[in-house]
């Protein structure tokens, strides 16, 4: 009998310990948690809410027009720099031509006036006659073929050329 009454009371004095102890402070952090609650959704706080995101709208737009400001006032003093700099007809000087050295490699080379056209001719142009209709991916492929161009599977496996790609292929 004595060892069930200890227990009880061992128990017992547990639970009362616990109690006196977590109760007052989950109470306390409960009534903290509602007094903060009414403070953030007070009238009071929802003006200033209200006042402050009119006053940050406020604050972006005097930034985005001072932004738009700087930028102008900063082309037109660029504009008005560039344009004071460039040279008038009063600067010019008439004789600027015979201050160039002339191009002395090309008095020593005949042939590099020559050179651009050259190069400007074709050594041979390929003709592929397509006739008055259009040509299908078929005849392009055939042509190909005899042609020796690869077409099929030239991008990949599965990726074959265009008609496009196979035109320009053959020309």
């Amino acid at each position: 009998m004595t060892a069930s009454i200890s227990r009880n009371a061992f128990f017992y004095g547990a639970t009362e310990s616990i109690s006196e102890i977590v109760f007052p402070v989950a109470l306390t952090a409960a009534r903290w948690a509602v007094l903060a609650y009414d403070v953030a959704t007070s009238d009071e706080a929802r003006s200033a809410y209200r006042w402050s995101r009119e006053m940050t709208i406020a604050l972006g737009q005097l930034v985005f027009w001072s932004a738009v400001w700087c930028y102008a006032a900063a082309a037109a003093w660029a504009e008005e720099h560039v344009q004071a700099s460039l040279t008038t007809e009063a600067d010019h000087v008439p004789d600027a031509g015979n201050m160039v050295e002339p191009n002395h490699f090309v008095s020593i080379n005949k042939m590099v006036e020559a050179v651009p056209a050259t190069m400007a001719t074709p050594v041979a142009v390929r003709v592929i006659p397509v006739g008055g209709a259009t040509v299908t991916s078929a005849e392009l492929r055939r042509r190909c073929q005899a042609e020796g161009v690869k077409w099929r599977n030239a991008h990949g496996k599965g990726k074959h050329l265009s008609k496009a790609e196979m035109i320009a292929a053959l020309s």
